[in-house]
């Protein structure tokens, strides 16, 4: 009996300790980094409260291309790479460029590595001659699976599709199904896109045996097949640092998930939570155990209460006072019954009896600069 206990205690233990990540408990440093044409991304404040609730405390920073060197990457556990450079922007892509080595130095001395597709016009071409160099490539091609399609009630009315067709892995722990974005159309939607991987990558979620694939590419568009189903996430090992590469948009799962527009949909249904914690603590693992890079802590940001001097407000001089001018508004006529200028001068004189609009229906009212 008491040998039973011990077993059922050790399977019990065992299956805790699979359920809690590795770094539960630790602070782990993030670093964003985007192109300066579309602002800093960052972290979503509702995505990291859930993350802390389950024992993932983020210091999150964020940066630009061009201001990425080791000295920067030296403050984080992991880098988060968002909206690569289209082709054409110059400057852009050149600001990418001077930053591709520092980040692979920074990978090869034990930082974690997390590539998100971001396709926007083209980008993949530019974000793959960076992938190129960890034998990597991002294709211009959409995973459909026609049974798993959804499409938003409201608001956007994007389009998304879920995969069962997972691996087992560390990262893909506890996941069944995963849900990507599709963006306007499930085909020529640019949101998700397949990967080539080499040798040295784990294949970990890729599109279902029955779905089908859209090329994007102009005058290259149409329906694609293939013989295996294909990546849209791997991981893999460079050097002393850990890499995963996600050719999806990083607005769906970590920048704005829960905005209005897409409604938590990648996060909330399917394993999307369970995958961002997986990919966090995964790739961070190795510089948490070593100890280095990493130790970034995010400021504090407190609002603080405008000081006033009590004496000063003797002192103010408030001037005199401006005139107040009423505000021309012009009632709305129901239906389609475009307002006449008898109408108009009518309203001009409330004194005739016209009532004024209530505030409620005002919001975008006529304006009318000249009146026949």
């Amino acid at each position: 009996m008491r040998l039973r206990l011990l077993i059922l205690s050790a399977l019990l233990l065992s299956l805790l300790s699979a359920a809690v990540p590795a770094v539960a408990g630790k602070s782990i440093s993030v670093l964003f980094a985007s192109g300066s044409f579309v602002g800093r991304t960052t972290l979503d404040e509702k995505l990291r409260e859930q993350l802390r609730q389950n024992g993932i405390d983020l210091q999150v920073d964020t940066c630009f291309y061009k201001e990425l060197d080791l000295a920067r990457l030296s403050r984080c556990n992991l880098l988060i790479m968002t909206y690569a450079p289209t082709l054409g922007a110059n400057d852009a892509v050149r600001e990418f460029h001077s930053a591709m080595q520092p980040i692979l130095d920074y990978v090869e001395g034990g930082g974690g590595l997390i590539v998100m597709g971001d396709d926007n016009y083209e980008s993949y071409k530019v974000l793959n001659e960076f992938l190129s160099q960890m034998d990597a490539e991002i294709l211009p091609e959409s995973p459909v699976d026609a049974s798993k399609l959804y499409q938003q009630q409201a608001y956007l009315r994007h389009w998304y599709c879920s995969t069962e067709n997972i691996s087992r892995h560390p990262v893909t722990d506890g996941i069944k199904s995963v849900w990507y974005p599709m963006a306007d159309a499930p085909d020529t939607g640019k949101a998700t896109e397949i990967m080539r991987l080499g040798p040295s990558w784990s294949p970990l979620i890729c599109a279902n045996p029955s779905a089908y694939y859209y090329r994007t590419k102009l005058k290259e568009e149409g329906k694609r097949d293939h013989a295996t189903p294909q990546p849209i996430l791997g991981a893999r090992e460079v050097g002393k640092g850990r890499v995963i590469a996600f050719s999806t948009r990083s607005v769906n799962y970590l920048e704005h998930p829960y905005h209005r527009m897409f409604e938590g949909l990648c996060i909330d249904r399917g394993d999307g939570l369970r995958l961002v914690q997986n990919m966090l603590t995964w790739v961070a693992q190795p510089a948490i155990d070593a100890g280095m890079p990493g130790g970034y802590v995010q400021p504090e940001t407190k609002a603080e209460k405008p000081k006033i001097d009590p004496t000063s407000l003797k002192n103010l001089d408030y001037g005199q006072r401006p005139r107040r001018v009423q505000r021309r508004r012009v009632a709305r006529v129901g239906g389609h019954q475009e307002p006449t200028a008898d109408k108009v001068r009518r309203y001009l004189r409330p004194r005739q009896g016209i009532p004024a609009v209530p505030a409620e229906h005002d919001q975008f009212p006529y304006h009318f600069s000249r009146l026949p």
